[in-house]
């Protein structure tokens, strides 16, 4: 796996590569919207654990929009299995209708 960091103003500030395993541990310097960057390049599926700790309250306002985006998912997720469970429901009160 390959993960970056990059400041705001672009400058790449880590560089990770080939970690198999690791804890990275990451303190911002500057102000501004950070970003981060995972890529995968082994054809079996990574799980990645990914928490951010605000230390200061000003950062939050650039959390917002992923906050955002999470609750509309979040919302979303629910709807899909809601709408997975009605499915199983009907299919499976059309099964036994069918039976004499």
């Amino acid at each position: 796996m390959l993960s970056k960091i990059k400041g705001p103003s672009g400058d790449q500030i880590h560089d990770f590569r080939d970690k198999i395993s690791d804890k990275i541990e990451f303190m911002a310097c500057q102000r501004g919207v950070h970003s981060f960057c995972f890529t995968n390049k082994s054809p079996y599926h990574e799980t990645i654990d990914f928490d951010v700790h605000v230390g200061h309250f000003s950062y939050y306002e650039h959390f917002r929009p992923l906050l955002d985006q999470t609750c509309k998912l979040e919302e979303a997720l629910y709807n899909i299995q809601f709408e997975q469970h009605w499915l199983e429901a009907q299919t499976e009160r059309d099964g036994s209708q069918s039976k004499p």
